[in-house]
């Protein structure tokens, strides 16, 4: 098959762009940000609606998941723009989880499980540990296949809280999960908020993915 004449020049633009050094491709990088960044501002003032608009209920939830996913990604973006130090604030992990399983299911087939009878407070960058579970799920949708099964779960312990989750795919390292940053992703995000990621897979089908924290009543004692 002949390439169309516009790929080659596409590839020799991108091998001058790196071949400028770090500067170069931290220019390149950063212009596509900005172009990003518009088009995701505008997708936000698109699905900014009146309260008092009548809709379907649905409608109205699925626009406001995307105007909430489209915010967080404006933050990505503008983090990797100028990146800015890492912010810690108190976060309820079930609701937190509860969010990214609202979103992932329309991609997915992924329920969510919560084993906490109190908010399980933790301590953390919010748009870091929102990262890290979406890249968990993520993985673990792709793992499953359509018509596998993912499971979020919540639990928590006096010092401790968690989010498993567990997909019914083949195992730990036997599919691609693309580009490899995913739990690259949450393992840093585990480590900068004092807590930590850990993989059970095999024997046979299904992997389980734990991200845990210290609870912030046991990070104020501790202090």
């Amino acid at each position: 098959m002949v390439n169309p004449p516009h790929v080659p020049s596409q590839r020799r633009t991108r091998r001058h762009a790196e071949s400028d050094g770090p500067g170069g491709r931290a220019h390149e990088l950063s212009t596509l940000c900005h172009d990003l960044r518009q088009y995701v501002t505008a997708g936000l003032l698109l699905t900014t609606l009146p309260d008092n608009l009548e809709m379907e209920p649905e409608t109205r939830r699925r626009l406001d998941l995307l105007h909430q996913t489209l915010s967080h990604a404006s933050t990505l973006l503008q983090t990797a723009e100028q990146p800015q130090q890492e912010e810690t604030a108190l976060l309820d992990l079930a609701l937190l989880a509860q969010e990214c399983v609202d979103v992932a299911e329309y991609g997915h087939k992924v329920r969510y499980v919560s084993e906490v009878t109190e908010p399980p407070l933790v301590a953390g960058d919010p748009h870091l540990v929102r990262r890290a579970l979406d890249n968990l799920i993520d993985n673990a949708g792709r793992a499953a296949g359509v018509d596998g099964d993912v499971v979020v779960q919540v639990g928590s312990s006096h010092d401790a809280a968690w989010v498993e989750v567990v997909d019914d795919g083949p195992g730990f390292g036997e599919i691609s999960h693309g580009t490899g940053q995913g739990l690259s992703v949450v393992s840093s995000t585990a480590r900068s908020c004092g807590g930590r990621l850990e993989i059970s897979s095999g024997p046979g089908p299904g992997t389980t993915v734990r991200l845990a924290f210290p609870v912030a009543a046991a990070l104020s004692t501790d202090d």
